[in-house]
């Protein structure tokens, strides 16, 4: 099956949002891999098959984004990326009724809390945003 215009721009659409969201928030981990697998095999099939034309609007559309958020280049977005999806979060957190945000007080108010999925969680993690 050869992947079309629209399953790439899909696909960078969805990449440019989980890059927005790991920037500012907690993310899975899984995603990112479904969304890596997805858009390698995108790739892989549409090799020959997009015009360079398309091919050059969509990096420009990648680009621009990557530049609203601080970043010099592409590359240097894909690389926070990168190294924002090898990181393991020191600790969660959920946002409390107050409006602030609290430490769970084990693992099973984490994941009752996870799976009822009504409260907001975020990840802390040692290493600052590679911004």
């Amino acid at each position: 099956m050869k992947a079309d215009q629209t399953t790439l721009h899909t696909l960078l659409k969805e990449a440019l949002a989980m890059i927005e969201v790991v920037t500012t928030t907690d993310f899975d981990l899984e995603k990112v891999a479904d969304l890596n697998r997805r858009g390698y095999e995108a790739l892989q099939d549409a090799t020959g098959t997009t015009s360079d034309q398309y091919r050059a609007e969509l990096y420009d559309e990648v680009w621009e984004q990557a530049r609203d958020m601080g970043f010099g280049n592409v590359s240097e977005a894909l690389a926070a990326f990168k190294k924002l999806s090898e990181q393991t979060p020191v600790t969660y957190q959920y946002l409390g009724s107050d409006n602030e945000w609290k430490s769970f007080s084990n693992q099973q108010h984490y994941q009752n809390t996870l799976e009822d999925g009504k409260t907001p969680i975020r990840a802390l993690y040692a290493d600052p945003l590679p911004v």
